[in-house]
């Protein structure tokens, strides 16, 4: 085994025996207990008159079929995703500094960028299985509670694209590791998220949206109605995310003299 694939084992043992690891698994379950419940609802129309606000949330499910069942989760990934994705980045770079565990990770021998590397293959391999997760649930639920209209073409061109969205939220991991690093902790990256939100909200709203990254997810799911992404969306997407490693990768390059 090579140095760079202990370092990748070790960062994910750090993280499966972690109390978070835990804790992100309830997590994401809450997304196919949203799913199921809003359509539950919608299946039930005389239970939904009697759910007051309930019912008029679940007027984002276009049917009680299951293009609108997974169609939903996949806005729920591309949404949510960006939130829990972004919280489980801040924690796996954020820690070494709030546990003091930086500076041993700086003396081992090893290439800081195969440390910096793991912790990104890490925080993948983490997300994509949370996602596969809540996928697999969703889907067993649908199957359960007897939703309408399965067929398999459905089922895979829906698991393409939630994994797509998945994908793209992952790739706005890296600014936020950044800012783990630049603020050695927690708190700076998560601040650094809620800001990034906020703008995406407004500029979202201003019908730009498809040049902020944080925004492109949620247009891709479906989230704003049908959206065709312009090429430049995608370019914009994986800048960010190139440009985010490579100030991560040079500030570990140098963090010692910080």
């Amino acid at each position: 085994m090579t140095n760079f694939n202990v370092v990748v084992l070790t960062e994910c043992q750090k993280v499966i025996k972690s109390k978070v690891f835990i804790i992100s698994i309830f997590v994401i379950l809450l997304l196919p207990f949203i799913c199921s419940l809003f359509m539950l609802i919608t299946m039930n129309p005389e239970f939904a008159l009697r759910s007051g606000i309930m019912a008029s949330k679940t007027k984002i499910l276009s049917g009680t079929d299951w293009v609108a069942f997974l169609e939903m989760l996949i806005q729920v990934i591309s949404i949510g995703g960006v939130i829990i994705f972004g919280f489980l980045t801040s924690w796996t770079f954020g820690r070494e500094y709030s546990d003091g565990t930086v500076k041993d990770l700086l003396a081992l021998p090893v290439r800081r960028s195969s440390i910096v590397a793991a912790k990104f293959i890490t925080i993948a391999i983490w997300c994509l299985f949370l996602a596969f997760t809540a996928f697999s649930i969703t889907s067993t639920i649908g199957l359960i509670i007897g939703v309408k209209g399965f067929s398999l073409s459905v089922f895979y061109a829906n698991l393409g694209k939630y994994f797509i969205c998945t994908i793209m939220v992952i790739l706005l991991s890296p600014p936020i590791a950044f800012f783990a690093c630049y603020g050695k902790g927690y708190l700076p990256p998560l601040g650094f998220l809620i800001i990034a939100i906020f703008f995406g909200n407004i500029i979202g709203t201003m019908g730009h949206g498809a040049y902020f990254p944080w925004v492109i997810p949620g247009l891709y799911s479906g989230a704003a109605g049908e959206v065709h992404l312009p090429y430049a969306s995608y370019i914009v997407l994986l800048v960010t995310s190139l440009v985010g490693s490579l100030a991560t990768f040079i500030w570990w390059q140098y963090a010692d003299q910080k």
